[in-house]
């Protein structure tokens, strides 16, 4: 929903488990969604947090796509798998309250290293998915 010459940030995580790389995350957000992020202290901070309680952006719902990928030599490096590993990608649009598309993600996980569950809910006002990561 930018124009193409839009400015955004860049943000580039590392997620580890008792010091075991297991996701590369990358995420792009409008600048003028919040101009501080720029300078932000995020080292091990929760992102949504800094949006909401800094900026008060709060996102509601996202809509995302999960594949196999095969790792690159960078992410190999990152995540300590051989290049051409299969790594998870999942990749997904935010939208804040006012439906604006606020952040574009992408996240790559080391597959034995992680464990998705996916449930679903319908009901007659809605329908909604819930994936959670562990």
């Amino acid at each position: 929903g930018l124009e193409s010459s839009a400015p955004v940030i860049r943000i580039e995580r590392l997620g580890t488990i008792a010091d075991e790389p297991v996701t590369l995350l990358t995420a792009y957000l409008p600048t003028d969604i919040c101009p501080g992020l720029v300078h932000a202290p995020l080292d091990g901070a929760s992102l949504y947090a800094y949006l909401e309680g800094e900026c008060g952006v709060r996102f509601v719902r996202a809509s995302s796509r999960l594949e196999v990928v095969f790792a690159d030599p960078k992410q190999a490096g990152l995540l300590r798998v051989k290049e051409g590993h299969p790594l998870i990608r999942l990749e997904g649009t935010s939208y804040t309250e006012s439906g604006r598309a606020g952040e574009f993600t992408s996240l790559e996980y080391v597959h034995e290293r992680f464990q998705f569950t996916i449930e679903s809910y319908r009901d007659d006002a809605n329908q909604r998915t819930l994936i959670a990561a562990r």
